[in-house]
C-alpha cells in the first residue's frame, strides 16, 4: 500500500519534531509502515524538512525509504526570516557585548573626568559647549531617531515578531490622536501581529501549492492521512482521506490556553478539519464517542479508535559495543542511568538558581526525584503538581525533589509561585532532554507522576516508567479509567482537580512502591504485548477499511 502522510506546521522559530509528542508517534508509524514493504510518502512544507530529517536519523529510520513530497513554492519573507534565524548565533551576541563593554567603560572615564574636575572655568566651558552641540545636532537626532525607529519597526514586522514593540513607539503619537489611523492600526496589528494571521495565511498559501503537488503525483497514493487536525486543506486532497482526532483540549480548556497567543485560530481550524473530514482515528474510545461521533455528528462506521503501543525506554538505555546489549539487570540499568543523569545538568532551564550554578558540585548520582515528562499546556496541570509537591515537601516533610522537562518560563504565574515560595531549589526544569536523557530520567525516578485533565488517549507516561521499573500514579480521567478497567488500580489513581488528593496518591506511592510496582506491571505486561508494528498494521488494516467504505459510497 502507497500512504501519504500529510504535515503542515506554520514557520517557527528552532522547530524540531523530536519536542513534539507528534515526532515520536509520527517515527513509530512510519518506521512500522517501512518494515512491513509499504511505500510512505510525506508531503510537507520546504521549512519542515529539516525536522524530519532530524527526527528519522535520531530514530533510525531508513530516509532513502521515504518519499519527501516538498513545497516548491515559498514566501519571500519566509526565506527572509528563516535566514534571519539562522544568522542570529552567538557570534553576534558576543560582538554586541564586547562593543558594550568598551561603550560603558568609555563612558564611565568621561564621567570620572567631569566629577573630578577642580577647575571652575574648564568645567563652564565645557557645559557650554555641550549645550551648544546639543542646539546644533538636535535636529538631526530627532531625524535619526525617528528613521531608526522606522528601521525597528520594518524589521520587527519583517521577521514577523509578534509584539510589535518598534511599531508601537514610532506610530504612538500619531495612533492616540488620529481617530481613523487608529482603528486601522488597531485592526492589522490584531490581524497579522497578535493572532498570528500572517503565519496561517503564509501556510495555508505553501499548503496549495503542496496539494496541487499531490494532485499531479503520477503514482498516487492510496490514502492520504493526517496526523494532526489543524490543518483544514487537508480536506482538499482528492481520493481517500484519515483524519488523526486525537483531542480538542483548547476548547475544553479555553482559560487554561488563554495564554497563548493564535490559540483561536487553531482551534477554529481543528473545528473545519473535523467538520469537513472524511474518516477518523483516535487514540481512545471516549474520544471516539464524545468528540468525533457526539459532539460533531460523524458516522461511528466511520471512526476507529486506535490506542498508542508502549514506549520502551529501555532500547535509549542500550550500551553500545562491539554488539548492543540491551540492559535487563536493575542495578547495571541504574549506574548506566545514574552516569547519563549526570550530563543533564546542562539541560537545567532555571540557569541563573545556585543548583544550575553550582552543578558540577550537586550530586545527581545520589538525587531523589518524582519526576513528569510534559510540555507546559493548559491541560497538563502542572500547577496543581506543584501544589501537591509543596504540601508533601512543606506540611510532610518528604525531602524529594521534582524534576521536570517543561519551560516554566512561558507560564508566568507558574514561575512566579515557584519563585514566591522558594522552590526554585527543589524544582528542577530541564529543556531539550535526549532520548537518553529521557530513559535515564524515567530509571533513576522514585515515581511517575502524571496530573493532566485531558489527554487523546492513554498517557505515554506509565509505560515509559514501567519500561525502566518506575510506577506512576495518575488523573482518573476517562481516557485512563478505560485502559485500567478490571485491574483493581483505582485506588493509585487521584483527582487532578484536587491537590491534596494528589499529594496523598504521591505520598502513598512513594512509601510503597514495591505493591505499585507488582500491580501495575500486570497492566504493563499486557499492554507491551502490543508492539508498534502491531499498531504500524492496525493503521493499514483500517485504511483498507476506509477505502472499502468509500468504494461502497460511504
Amino acid at each position: 500500500m502507497k500512504i501519504g502522510i500529510y504535515i503542515a506546521y506554520h514557520p517557527m522559530k528552532n522547530f524540531s519534531l523530536k519536542q513534539e509528542g507528534l515526532g515520536r508517534y509520527l517515527s513509530y508509524i512510519v518506521k512500522s509502515f517501512v518494515n512491513n514493504k509499504h511505500q510512505v510518502v510525506i508531503a510537507c512544507p520546504k521549512w519542515v524538512v529539516n525536522a524530519i530529517e532530524e527526527l528519522f536519523e535520531e530514530e533510525n529510520i531508513d530516509q532513502s525509504r521515504v518519499e519527501l513530497l516538498v513545497s516548491e513554492a515559498e514566501p519571500i519573507m519566509i526565506k527572509r526570516y528563516l535566514k534571519y534565524l539562522e544568522r542570529k548565533g552567538k557570534k553576534r551576541k558576543v560582538k554586541k557585548s564586547i562593543f558594550k563593554i568598551v561603550a560603558i567603560k568609555k563612558v564611565d572615564k568621561i564621567f570620572d573626568f567631569i566629577l573630578l574636575m577642580k577647575n571652575d572655568f574648564v568645567l563652564m566651558c565645557l557645559i557650554f559647549l555641550t549645550i551648544l552641540i546639543g542646539v546644533i545636532f538636535l535636529p538631526f537626532l530627532l531625524l535619526l531617531s525617528i528613521f531608526t525607529l522606522l528601521i525597528k519597526a520594518i524589521n520587527k514586522l519583517f521577521h514577523f515578531e509578534v509584539k510589535a514593540i518598534g511599531i508601537k513607539k514610532v506610530f504612538s503619537y500619531i495612533k492616540n490622536r488620529n481617530f481613523i489611523f487608529r482603528s486601522l492600526y488597531s485592526h492589522l496589528e490584531q490581524r497579522y501581529l497578535t493572532e498570528n494571521k500572517i503565519l496561517y495565511k503564509i501556510r495555508e498559501d505553501v499548503a496549495n501549492d503542496i496539494i496541487r503537488k499531490i494532485k499531479n503525483m503520477k503514482e498516487p497514493a492510496d490514502i492520504w492521512y493526517s496526523p494532526m487536525a489543524f490543518w483544514p486543506e487537508f480536506n482538499k486532497i482528492q481520493g481517500n482521506r484519515v483524519v488523526c482526532a486525537p483531542d480538542l483540549v483548547t476548547a475544553e480548556y479555553a482559560t487554561n490556553f488563554s495564554y497563548l497567543k493564535g490559540v483561536k485560530n487553531g482551534t477554529d481550524e481543528v473545528r473545519k478539519t473535523i467538520q469537513g473530514g472524511q474518516f477518523f482515528i483516535t487514540y481512545c474510545e471516549y474520544l471516539k464517542n464524545t468528540l468525533v461521533v457526539n459532539q460533531f455528528g460523524k458516522n461511528e462506521d466511520n471512526v476507529i479508535a486506535i490506542p498508542h503501543a508502549i514506549n520502551d525506554m529501555r532500547e535509549s538505555l542500550e550500551i553500545s559495543g562491539g554488539n548492543k546489549i540491551l540492559i535487563d539487570a536493575k542495578n547495571i540499568q541504574n549506574q548506566f542511568s545514574r552516569m547519563i543523569l549526570q550530563t543533564i545538568a546542562n539541560n537545567i532551564i532555571n540557569e541563573k538558581d545556585y543548583i544550575s550554578s553550582g552543578r558540577k558540585m550537586f550530586a545527581f548520582q545520589d538525587v531523589e526525584y518524582i519526576f513528569y515528562a510534559s510540555q507546559i499546556r493548559g491541560n497538563k496541570n502542572i500547577f496543581n503538581l506543584i501544589k501537591a509537591y509543596e504540601y508533601l515537601l512543606r506540611k510532610k516533610f518528604i525531602t524529594i525533589k521534582l524534576f521536570l522537562t517543561c519551560n516554566i518560563n512561558i507560564f508566568p504565574e507558574i514561575k512566579e509561585y515557584i519563585y514566591e515560595n522558594r522552590l526554585q531549589y527543589d524544582i528542577l526544569c530541564f529543556h531539550s532532554v535526549t532520548s537518553q536523557q529521557l530513559g535515564a530520567l524515567y530509571s533513576c525516578a522514585k515515581l511517575v507522576v502524571n496530573p493532566t485533565l485531558y489527554e487523546g488517549g492513554f498517557p505515554f507516561t506509565f509505560g515509559e516508567g514501567m519500561s525502566v521499573g518506575t510506577p506512576s500514579v495518575m488523573s482518573k480521567i476517562p481516557q485512563v479509567m478505560e485502559v485500567v478497567e478490571g485491574y483493581e488500580l483505582e485506588k493509585y489513581f487521584f483527582d487532578p482537580y484536587n491537590y491534596l488528593d494528589m499529594a496523598a496518591k504521591i505520598e502513598y506511592g512513594l512509601f510503597h512502591l514495591d505493591e505499585l510496582y507488582e500491580n501495575e506491571k500486570i497492566l504493563f505486561d499486557d499492554l507491551n504485548k502490543r508492539t508498534w508494528t502491531d499498531v504500524g498494521e492496525e493503521y493499514v488494516k483500517a485504511f483498507e477499511y476506509f477505502i472499502e467504505r468509500s468504494k461502497a459510497g460511504a
